[in-house]
């Protein structure tokens, strides 16, 4: 198309970056000026493209809905002359602004700049060169912007100031006459349902089940939808509820208020990375160990004492009753060789009876609570710190800043660093339940029963290395479902199993 064959019509791109306003006055500003300089130009009004809330920046992470339109009708000739309220609304790249140019050029297609009052023709060597200066200083201006942001970022995590979107369970107060940002404090109603989220977890409650339950209660998720496992997790992990800021892979204290304590939150981050949640395939010492499956107390923790496959749990009606067994036993008796198997009553009755006659001791405190804070905070700030790395760059990639290829490096060399590092605080950490079972005057076998089945659980692991199960024939033979000295197991720092006595009547009730 020529600009003589469709002199008369005109296109209007309306943009501005950000409506903080919410109402789009600005683009409908704008709009209302390009309007009246189409007006007063002659031209007939074709088409027009608006993007509200939409950056032009080569640093943008949302794209402009309109503008692939107004570059496909425009390679198509469907206007002549092109109206901009000023040349940084068509772009702040200078390659996509160079592209627009060089396209109307080739074209025939003027551009108008309301705020300039002048129309330009790209094939005129000064226009262009005018137009083009004008790209170079609104790419300048994105850049200058974008590192103003930074050092802002970087200044306001150093001193541990709120930055972007206000977390869940906080709300932000914020001066009447500046504007200027107060303090970011608990959420009278969201705050309380962080510290239950992160609390229960750190007990050892089955992810799923506490979504299913705050969806049953119809308390909404940080977006106003419904709770997943993922909503969850991302609750519970974040290091903004102990009041610790992420940036650029470090970690610095926050000013605003902490949410639950750093013991509740990293027995909360402990059990959720734990390897042994994670399904394995072919590996039976990893197969469907979920929380949220956990229906008995030694399923998949308890093993078989002769092949050292996991014990699972399962209901027999003829007889009745729940049963443990190997997993790997394929229907081989025990008369004739086969894995180790007996009774869920009588196996778990010997193993509580152990357990809170170990806690009952005056060392128990001391032997198993004292831990080590120190090496936990260490390694939990490096991991977090390498997590936070990692999701820069992510962000970065994202962006297209880095190439994928490059991401994919930085990954595969940080995930085993962060693996180690949250391996490390888990050998060094004492689970939540383990520490309050062995409070100072705390009745043991009361705060055991309290407890849920998944702290009963976390307990057990934190006391024993492994627990196993004999067949009845390898030890001790007969009497299969009283003879405790087919148990034995092997405490935590001790290389050395220990096999439990016969069955006496001295068992607490």
């Amino acid at each position: 198309m020529t600009t003589s064959a469709a002199a008369l019509r005109a296109a209007i791109y309306d943009r501005v970056s950000k409506d903080r306003r919410g109402d789009s006055r600005s683009v409908g500003e704008q709009n209302a000026d390009n309007r009246a300089a189409v007006a007063a130009n002659g031209w007939k009004l074709v088409e027009e493209y608006k993007d509200n809330d939409r950056s032009a920046s080569r640093f943008a992470i949302k794209a402009r809905e309109e503008w692939p339109r107004l570059v496909a009708d425009l390679e198509a000739g469907r206007f002549g002359v092109l109206v901009l309220w000023e040349p940084s609304r068509g772009s702040r790249d200078l390659t996509v602004w160079s592209t627009l140019l060089d396209t109307c050029r080739e074209r025939g297609v003027l551009i108008h700049i309301t705020s300039h009052g002048r129309t330009y023709d790209p094939r005129n060597a000064r226009d262009w060169r005018s137009l083009a200066e004008d790209g170079v200083d609104s790419g300048y201006e994105s850049e200058k912007t974008r590192s103003r942001v930074l050092r802002a970022a970087a200044s306001t995590a150093q001193n541990g100031k709120p930055w972007g979107v206000c977390p869940y369970g906080y709300l932000r107060q914020y001066d009447p006459q500046t504007r200027a940002l107060v303090s970011q404090d608990p959420h009278p109603e969201h705050a309380p349902i962080v510290r239950e989220i992160i609390t229960r977890l750190a007990n050892a409650e089955p992810i799923s089940r506490v979504a299913k339950d705050l969806n049953a209660r119809e308390i909404p998720s940080p977006r106003g939808k419904k709770w997943s496992t993922f909503i969850v997790r991302r609750t519970a992990t974040s290091p903004t509820y102990i009041a610790k800021r992420t940036h650029n892979g470090e970690i610095h204290d926050a000013t605003w208020p902490a949410l639950v304590d750093e013991v509740t939150f990293y027995a909360a981050v402990r059990i959720l990375s734990d390897p042994r949640r994670k399904m394995v395939p072919n590996d039976p010492a990893h197969h469907a160990v979920r929380p949220g499956r956990q229906v008995h107390l030694l399923s998949h923790l308890a093993e078989c004492g002769k092949c050292g496959s996991p014990l699972a749990a399962r209901f027999t009606k003829s007889m009745d009753h729940w049963s443990y067994y190997c997993h790997a036993r394929t229907g081989g008796s025990v008369s004739k060789g086969g894995c180790a198997s007996t009774g869920k009553e009588w196996l778990e009755e010997p193993i509580i009876f152990l357990t809170m006659a170990r806690l009952s001791q005056p060392d128990a405190y001391q032997l198993f609570a004292g831990g080590d804070d120190a090496a936990v905070e260490a390694a939990e700030a490096e991991a977090m710190a390498l997590e936070a790395n990692l999701e820069d760059w992510m962000t970065k990639a994202e962006n297209g800043e880095v190439s994928a290829a490059a991401y994919g490096r930085i990954e595969t060399r940080l995930l085993p660093q962060i693996k180690a590092a949250r391996q490390r605080a888990q050998d060094a950490r004492v689970p939540l339940a383990l520490r309050e079972l062995l409070e100072p005057g705390v009745d043991v076998v009361y705060r055991w029963e309290s407890l849920s089945l998944g702290g009963q659980r976390e307990v057990l692991r934190a006391v024993y290395q492994r627990i196993a199960l004999d067949p009845s024939k390898i030890r001790g033979g007969g009497q299969r479902g009283l003879n405790w000295t087919r148990v034995r197991v092997l405490p935590v720092g001790s290389e050395e199993w220990i096999t439990l006595p016969p069955r006496t009547e001295a068992m607490p009730s």
